[in-house]
This record gives C-alpha cells, structure tokens and sequence, in this order.
C-alpha cells in the first residue's frame, strides 16, 4: 500500500513538472492553452477520486489484489499511451481518463486492504500506508524534473509507465485476502 500510495499520488501531483514540459514543447504548445494543458491533470486527479466511489464495491466483490492489478495495467497503458499523444485532446483519453481511472484502482483498494487487515493499531497501519503519498510527492517530483530534463516530458512518460507498472503491479499483486475476523471488534 505504502509503494502504491508512493506512486499514485506523487505521480498526481508531479504533474505540474509535467505541465510545463507540455507548455515548452512546440509540437503541443501550437494546439493548446495553458488552461487546456493544466485541465489534463486536474481531470486526472477528479477521475481518480470520483471514481472511487465505484472502486470500494469492485474490491467487495472481486478482491483488492484484482482491482488493484487493473489499475496498475491501466495507470502503465495511460502513462505510455500518453507519450505518444499528438495533441492534447489526446492526453485527455490517454493521461486523464485511462491513467485517471487506473489511479482510482490503485489508490483507493490501498486503505480498504490495510484496514481489512488490522484489528489492533489499525490506525497505524493506515497511516504508514497513506505515508507513502508524502514521501512520493516529495520524491516523484524531482524524479520526474530529472526525467524531463534528461528525456524530454515524453521520454518521461515512457520510464514511468515502465517502472511505477512494474512497482504497482507487484505491489498489488502483494495483497493477501483478509484475515478472517472471529467476534469481537
């Protein structure tokens, strides 16, 4: 949850690193404002938490390993799909609604699957879990300006779909179904 948590919100909220790299890039900037431009990831993120409202009934019927799984497939196609996007309009189907939906996924199975787990010092164990989206906007941030400056924003896309895929992937793959709970609170 802690990796997940990591990688979905600084990802989030990474994006104005991003959202610059679009700005300066002359292949985008020519078809689109900078209000355009910043909406991708605002639509992003509201598709994230809208969505997960959806995601809690998913994870009740078909596991949190499942419905984290898809996410971590949908937030890699997004990102890597996104790097290729010709115009905004593109980043909108790729970035905001594919990723979009694929953080909501991810993120929001994270919490349900931790506090499925813990009876005594439940609260600790969610809160070490959500620990990850500090460390990960903190971190994220500057992995993604070195990415930019390095490859460019699309070539920054390409290693994050790679690598938080992978790291996503696993990590959902690491959730275990729920201890049984035997009376009691």
């Amino acid at each position: 949850s802690f990796v997940i948590h990591h990688n979905v919100l600084g990802l989030q909220y990474s994006f104005g690193v991003l959202f610059k790299a679009l700005l300066d890039d002359p292949s985008m900037s020519e078809r689109s404002s900078h209000a355009g431009s910043a909406s991708v990831g605002v639509i992003s993120t509201a598709l994230m938490l809208g969505f997960s409202v959806m995601t809690g009934p998913l994870v009740t019927k078909h596991g949190g390993r499942t419905v984290s799984s898809c996410g971590a497939v949908l937030v890699a196609v997004g990102l890597y799909l996104a790097s290729f996007a010709p115009s905004v309009t593109m980043l909108y189907m790729t970035y905001s609604l594919i990723a979009g939906l694929g953080f909501s996924l991810l993120w929001a199975p994270c919490v349900m699957v931790v506090s499925l787990w813990f009876d005594r010092r439940r609260t600790l164990a969610v809160g070490l879990a959500v620990a990850g989206s500090g460390i990960g906007t903190l971190v994220l941030a500057q992995v993604c300006e070195g990415l930019v400056s390095r490859y460019g924003w699309r070539g920054a896309l390409q290693v994050l779909a790679g690598a938080t895929g992978v790291l996503n992937l696993a990590s959902a793959l690491s959730f275990a179904k729920p201890h049984q709970r035997t009376g009691g609170s």
